[in-house]
């Protein structure tokens, strides 16, 4: 189990639009699971008022659906990890 705080939209950061902090989110959860890849299998997000938006835009980002079986029950993977 990773437990991970984002830092990329603190302070004076979230001023510029949900679009830019969910990219720069999207960013960050793309670089801490690529630097922590063969240990994870599984992510999770959870975020707070502005913090949930930004979860959301980049869970949009980041999500691959899966193709076959999969796909039809809703499958697919956030940063090749299952959203959980």
């Amino acid at each position: 189990v990773l437990l991970y705080s984002s830092r990329c939209n603190e302070a004076r950061r979230t001023h510029d639009g949900v679009e830019a902090g969910g990219h720069r989110l999207a960013q960050e959860i793309q670089d801490v699971v690529e630097k922590h890849r063969p240990h994870l299998k599984k992510i999770s997000l959870l975020g707070f008022s502005l913090g949930g938006i930004y979860s959301r835009y980049a869970i949009a980002l980041l999500f691959a659906p899966n193709s076959g079986s999969r796909a039809a029950h809703g499958g697919g993977t956030v940063c090749g990890l299952i959203p959980d």
